[in-house]
């Protein structure tokens, strides 16, 4: 199995990209989706620096989290940050999506950083990686009706 990064031409000259603390793990997580078969919803497994490549980042360390994919711990942690940032931004459900999904997360997708005190942690994944059977979309966090 090839376990390249799938963005090292980005990454690589990023200081220590992915963290040397990133470990590889089997888990459940969370992350913000958009609706399948919607406009949006090729922005369901890209990380952020790759939807705004034009993005600037202030150090390398924010930079490296730009490559990864965003996920929580737990859906009440992921329900919370989400609340907390549509308090600040009316328009969040824009950018990082409408929907929670539950993703199945293996050893061979990618390596995971540390989880923060919110329960947030980035994915650097791994160039074969392949969410198509690996979510599903347990709750709408935004309902435009």
């Amino acid at each position: 199995m090839d376990l390249r990064y799938k963005y090292l031409d980005d990454i690589k000259d990023i200081t220590d990209c992915p963290p040397t603390s990133c470990t590889n793990k089997n888990m459940t997580a969370f992350r913000f989706v958009f609706e399948p078969n919607t406009e949006n919803n090729w922005k369901n497994f890209l990380p952020s620096k790759k939807i705004s490549p034009q993005r600037t980042l202030r150090n390398d360390k924010v930079k490296c989290s730009g490559y990864g994919l965003s996920f929580f711990d737990s859906e009440n942690n992921a329900k919370m940050f989400y609340e907390t940032m549509r308090e600040r931004n009316d328009n969040i459900h824009k950018s990082i999506g409408t929907h929670l999904a539950k993703v199945s997360i293996d050893q061979n997708d990618g390596v995971v950083t540390e989880i923060n005190n919110r329960g947030h942690f980035d994915l650097h994944e791994y160039e074969n990686t392949n969410w198509s059977n690996k979510f599903e979309i347990i709750a709408v966090l935004y309902n435009p009706r």
